[in-house]
């Protein structure tokens, strides 16, 4: 019996076009994200920074609670982005309303984290209120020379994306809130050369697909990992 067209089901554009793009973390941002935690060294009772709470940060978090991290502080800027991060078990800190490196001080007892992730790179924005705005003015000249010479051209989408204006801003906190033999791994863009090494183990890669997606499918399978909630709806990674 040939089904009749009343007896089909309707999907809208919407939802098969939402089909289509789910699975498009595992085998990009959740990868990354993972190998951000691999790199950082990220194990049993650890205490993390996961640095920018774009796509890539929310699985780097996530990552570092599935490595066993005790504790893992989520840093940004945006409300809307912090408010993921702090559903899926993150401690939060909003840069615009503190200084991020104080607060995790605090946090930690004056200790530092253990191991920190930069999921920012050179589109890190600088605060634009709270007490981390005066260092960040200071430096000012400094982030507009690295714009210069990284970014001559930007390609601003509909204010949907914009380049960062502090490109080394979010590397710089990140060290500076490292405990002592801290490591800290980069999974976001820099140019070559230019992390900075401050008595911290620096570790900088891109993830291999490959060896990511076999690391993190069982994990996926195991906990059901909802991809859709992950990301933020507006910020972009």
């Amino acid at each position: 019996m040939q089904p009749t067209t009343e007896s089909l089901p309707v999907v809208s554009r919407h939802e098969r076009l939402t089909r289509h793009w789910r699975p498009i973390p595992l085998s990009d941002m959740y990868p990354t994200g993972y190998f951000g935690a691999v790199i950082a060294d990220v194990s049993d009772g650890n205490v993390v920074a996961v640095w920018g709470c774009g796509p890539v940060g929310q699985f780097a978090f996530r990552s570092a609670f599935q490595r066993g991290a005790a504790r893992v502080i989520a840093v940004d800027g945006h409300a809307d982005r912090l408010e993921h991060a702090r559903a899926a078990g993150a401690e939060v800190i909003n840069f615009n309303e503190l200084d991020p490196v104080e607060a995790i001080m605090e946090l930690t007892r004056g200790i530092g984290v253990d191991r920190a992730i930069d999921a920012v790179g050179v589109d890190a924005e600088s605060p634009k209120s709270g007490p981390a705005t005066g260092a960040a003015r200071q430096a000012d000249e400094r982030y507009r020379d690295e714009l210069r010479q990284i970014a001559p051209e930007t390609n601003q989408q509909d204010g949907r994306w914009k380049p960062g204006d502090a490109p080394s801003q979010a590397q710089t906190w990140a060290v500076e809130s490292l405990a002592r033999m801290g490591t800290l791994g980069i999974v976001a863009g820099y140019p070559a050369g230019a992390a900075r090494v401050v008595g911290r183990m620096v570790r900088i890669s891109t993830a291999s697909p490959v060896k990511m997606i076999a690391a993190v499918t069982p994990v996926t399978c195991r906990l059901a990992v909802n991809a859709s909630r992950a990301l933020c709806s507006r910020s972009a990674a």
